[in-house]
């Protein structure tokens, strides 16, 4: 199986959310959270530049947990 096999299983409107590398970390896990992701591609200038996953996020903030994701 291919990556690009998954991919277009994963495709919809979570797939058409991200981030830039500017915004705020806690408003990229609000996203994340509100969308069921585990992570968001970081898009700048149209192009996909990284990924964020709720692990960085908890591993990098001081306000979040991993219980924030888990309403």
């Amino acid at each position: 199986m291919r990556v690009r096999e998954i991919m277009k299983s994963a495709r919809g409107s979570a797939g058409k959310l991200s981030v830039n590398p500017d915004e705020n970390i806690d408003n990229a896990a609000l996203l994340m959270s509100d969308n069921n992701l585990q992570s968001i591609k970081v898009v700048e200038n149209g192009k996909v530049v990284g990924v964020v996953t709720r692990r960085d996020i908890v591993a990098n903030s001081d306000d979040l947990n991993e219980d924030f994701f888990l309403d």
